[in-house]
């Protein structure tokens, strides 16, 4: 009976999935502008390429994908990788299943597969190749590489002394490949300018690169060159994967330059493009205050609250945004929310203002004389004042 009722349940179970399945798959096609098959298509050829990479590095770039186009039908290049990765796996399963002498080699070639296969499938990403995503799966591929070699080379070579020299004159050459190709690919390494400025040399019609030298700019204090490449940054819009960050990064450039005006239109571009972020509602709310719209700024902080799992800091301005607008027993209790979360002489220095602003000596008091403990001198100096 058991069994009926679970395979009277698998066609629900296989449906709910279906659902689930297509509702994920139509998010990611609409951000990243790719359907899964296509994207499926084009990994056929990228996982050819990674081969390739691995065998033969390169002092190339960070961005790889510059070069491979969006494949959408059974190309050429796609076939020849269905073939070649067809083949690879049936080899790795037929190692494994019938020869064990060589099952480590079969072994290294599927966990290569498989380690891939969550980046390197049907899952649309917003980059095609990306050289971190070779961390894991690389392992797998020098297991099957070494057992490959050391097995060939003990069958064809018994001589011990022979066998020591071949490999010696196979991997000796090799080594210098990729120490020359290391140090080519040293100088860029120097600093976060020069690394970045290569990536833009080499992929200049990428918003990455562009954005990345611009927080190292103004790391610099270089806050020219920095708005200049937030501004090509977001010139390109080529960033899917996160695009507010370009409109936030020129944006904080304002904030330093208290240029609040521009400042709050980058962080209204930025929560159009992301409309759940809590930090961006925050920043958007201290601007406004330094802009004394203290409305604007309890409203940026509300909404920040609401989606934020920390929301200490804007429980704080809020409640400062609230004594400015002498809503003091609004702003206590904010900084009560605050206070739960985290205490510091700074909140208990506010509250206890709001406090005296209520005619709530005992309270105020209690606050400041608390506060002027904990080092805050302004406290000290207004509880010593009598109140």
């Amino acid at each position: 009976e058991s069994k009926k009722t679970v395979f009277a349940l698998i066609p629900f179970f296989a449906l709910s999935l279906f659902y689930l399945f297509n509702a994920h798959f139509s998010t990611l096609t609409k951000l990243f502008d790719t359907t899964p098959t296509d994207y499926f298509l084009t990994q056929m050829v990228v996982i050819g390429m990674y081969l390739s990479r691995l065998l033969f590095p390169t002092a190339d770039r960070l961005n790889f994908d510059w070069d491979i186009p969006l494949h959408t039908e059974l190309d050429s290049a796609v076939t020849g990788g269905i073939l070649l990765h067809a083949f690879l796996i049936s080899l790795a399963i037929w190692l494994l299943c019938c020869k064990k002498e060589f099952r480590i080699i079969g072994f290294g070639i599927l966990f290569f597969y498989i380690s891939l296969s969550p980046d390197s499938s049907i899952m649309p990403l917003p980059e095609r190749m990306v050289e971190y995503r070779m961390y894991l799966p690389s392992v797998g591929f020098f297991i099957a590489l070494t057992a490959t070699i050391a097995s060939l080379s003990e069958k064809i070579i018994h001589n011990q002394k022979f066998l020591f020299a071949f490999l010696s004159l196979l991997f000796l050459p090799y080594s210098f490949y990729l120490h020359s190709v290391t140090e080519k690919r040293l100088p860029v390494l120097d600093s976060e300018i020069a690394f970045w400025s290569d990536v833009i040399k080499k992929s200049p019609n990428k918003s990455r690169g562009y954005t990345n030298r611009g927080n190292a700019y103004q790391k610099q204090e270089d806050a020219k060159a920095a708005y200049k490449d937030y501004n090509k940054a977001i010139e390109l819009k080529t960033e899917k994967y996160d695009p507010a960050m370009m409109y936030q990064n020129r944006a904080s450039l304002y904030m330093t330059f208290n240029l609040l005006t521009d400042a709050v239109k980058d962080y209204d571009m930025a929560i159009s493009l992301e409309p759940e972020s809590a930090e961006l509602y925050y920043h958007r709310g201290v601007a406004y205050g330094r802009m004394r719209q203290f409305e604007k700024a309890k409203e940026s902080f509300g909404k920040a609250i609401e989606r934020s799992h920390t929301p200490e800091r804007a429980y704080f301005q809020r409640g400062r945004a609230e004594q400015y607008l002498g809503e003091h027993k609004q702003a206590i209790r904010d900084f009560n929310k605050s206070l739960q979360l985290k205490s510091n002489p700074v909140l208990l220095f506010n509250r206890g203002k709001s406090y005296l602003a209520l005619h709530r000596e005992e309270k105020a008091k209690q606050d400041l004389l608390e506060a002027c403990k904990m080092g805050q001198k302004e406290a000290c100096q207004l509880e010593a004042g009598g109140l």
